[in-house]
This record gives structure tokens, sequence and C-alpha cells, in this order.
């Protein structure tokens, strides 16, 4: 638009003001920014999932650090992300990828940009889907310093090297007893994590299950992310899940490990009783007629306790006549009675 003069008139807004765009040090406005317009004018209501359009760019970035574009890396990508969205808004999914596979892409100067408009928490969820993303598509050691230097420059550089760690030593039998390297013994890991298998050391233990179904499902936030650990595929809607592979999983939404089903509500309340465990306990006492009776604070006549999560776990506090599977109960005896 011109003004009568026939100079280009200033676009101002419905305050008066200016529109205000951040630009790159190039002075032009940054290529995910546009796209995240773009992705916000279409998808007022989802307003929950804001940093997708983000993810998109950034993925498609590292996805073209090598030069090279593979169809099963796109749809490896989109994979993990159609299931946040209808049916109806994948096609438009990939055509925003493959738009952004078109553009070029400063990974620096876009970490840089959002470190000042994500919270901690945004940048941790960020940089958790965004390292599965780079597991699903095989990516190379090139692409896991890119990684680091990515967070990096978005501010969560110790986080990040936190968030690889866990991922990672899943693959061992016994994620959670693990040990935390260096770094990172001080700080709480950012991640929940919960190991279900067929027999100890996993936190879930499910007889049903064969030794070959094995899974860790990681927490952050509303985040559930499913990693197959075992040698069979994991089957979610109709879809295997192979070795190694990550899969998110949201509310309403079940896997299948060989032949027994987990929903979305199970691994919730399996990751509250791990985390709430001290909460629910019990102590039993008895009469002088041997009956015994509930108390929900330690007495002086308190014989036993009972801790309630994963598991039962009972602890004699006071000898106590009787055997549990086949263990008298002497003072300070401690067992697993799930």
């Amino acid at each position: 638009m011109h003004d009568r003069s026939g100079k280009a008139a200033t676009s101002i807004t419905a305050t008066g003001k200016k529109p205000r765009h951040r630009l790159s040090a190039s002075g032009r406005e940054p290529h995910w920014r546009r796209w995240q317009r773009r992705w916000l004018r279409k998808q007022r209501q989802r307003t929950h999932h804001t940093n997708l359009p983000i993810l998109i760019q950034v993925f498609a970035g590292f996805t073209t650090v090598d030069g090279e574009i593979e169809e099963r890396e796109i749809d490896q990508a989109l994979g993990f992300l159609r299931y946040d969205f209808p049916e109806t808004v994948y096609s438009e999914l990939r055509e925003l990828y493959r738009g952004a596979l078109q553009e070029a892409h400063d990974l620096n100067e876009m970490a840089k940009e959002l470190s000042g408009s994500l919270a901690t928490e945004d940048k941790v969820m960020l940089g958790v889907q965004l390292y599965a993303l780079i597991s699903r598509a095989d990516l190379q050691k090139d692409h896991l310093i890119a990684f680091y230097l990515f967070m990096t420059n978005l501010g969560i550089a110790s986080e990040a090297i936190d968030i690889v760690y866990q991922l990672n030593t899943s693959e061992l039998d016994s994620p959670s007893s693990a040990p935390v390297p260096a770094e990172s013994e001080s700080q709480v890991q950012p991640l929940e994590t919960l190991h279900i298998a067929h027999d100890k050391p996993a936190d879930v233990v499910l007889p049903t299950l064969q030794s070959q179904n094995r899974v860790v499902v990681f927490r952050y936030q509303e985040l559930i992310l499913v990693k197959n650990i075992g040698e069979e595929p994991v089957i979610m809607r109709g879809r295997q899940i192979r070795t190694g592979e990550f899969i998110r999983l949201f509310e309403g939404q079940r896997i299948l490990l060989g032949e027994l089903v987990l929903d979305y509500k199970d691994l919730i309340f399996y990751f509250n009783a791990k985390k709430n465990v001290s909460e629910n306990r019990l102590f039993v006492s008895f009469t002088s007629g041997g009956d015994p009776y509930v108390e929900k604070a330690r007495t002086k006549q308190s014989h036993l306790q009972l801790e309630f999560g994963l598991g039962i776990n009972l602890r004699v506090l006071r000898k106590t006549k009787g055997e549990v599977n086949s263990v008298p109960l002497d003072a300070n005896t401690t067992l697993e009675v799930s």
C-alpha cells in the first residue's frame, strides 16, 4: 500500500504501534519464525503445540546437515509427531516439513533466538523430542555434536548431557540402578524412568511377559516416551516399534507387549506409584487377643510397617509370631511381599 506521496505506507497495528519482529544478524526475520506465524494462524485452537513448528525447523536443519535428504528420514521424523495431531493435519505437517527442508538453516542462530523466548521446561521438552527424533532417523555422530552445540546455545548444556545419558542408559538391564555420571551426581535427573519387564531388577515386574518383551518408559511433564529395549517389537496401532526405537504415547492410546496390553493410564499409575511410595504407608498392630488392626501412624504398639508402591514392602518393627513366604518375622526383617 502507498500513500499519496507515492511512498510505501508503514503498517500500523490496532494499538497504533509498529509491529515488532526480532531480526537475525543478517537483518532478515528467521525462517522458523515465519513458519511459526503461518502455523499459528491455522492452529489458533492448539496453543499447547506451539513448539511443533520450531521442532520441524530444527529437525529439518539436522536432517540436511550432510546435504543429503532421504525419504525414510522424513517419514521417520513425521511418524514420531503425527500422533499429536488429527489425521487431517498430517498432510499439512508433511508439506511444512518438506518446505522446511528447502530452507537454509542456521541452527546456532535459531538456538540463540529460542533461548530468550522459551522457558526452561519447554527447552528440555524440545531437547527430549529432538534427541528421540535424531535417534529414530539413525543420525551419525556429527549430528550428535550438532545437537550438543544447539542445546548449549539454547542455554541448557548440562540438561542435554542428562537427556542423552538417560535415554541411552536404558539399554542396561536396570536403568534405575545405573551409575550416574559425575557431572550429574548433584542434580535431579530431568526425566522420570520406569523399567517394565518380566522379572527383577525391573521397576514394574509383570510375570506374564516373556523375557524378550521389555520397555523403558520416560516421563517429562505430560510427555510419555516409550523405548523398546526387548528383542521383540512393541505394537502400537498396528505399527511395529523395533528394538532401540522410541514412540510417544498419548492419552487414550495403548501399546502391546507380547500378549499384554498397557495403556496410557496404566503407565501414569506406575509412575505415580513409584514417585509417591513413601506416602502410601500403613502400620499393623495387634490387640492383647492377637487380632490385627491398622494404624496410619507408627506407635509403640506397631509390629509391622507396610509400604505400597510398585510392590508391597514389609518391615518388621517388633518380633512377631508368624511367617511370610516361610520367613520368620524377626525384628528389622524386610521383605517384598508383592
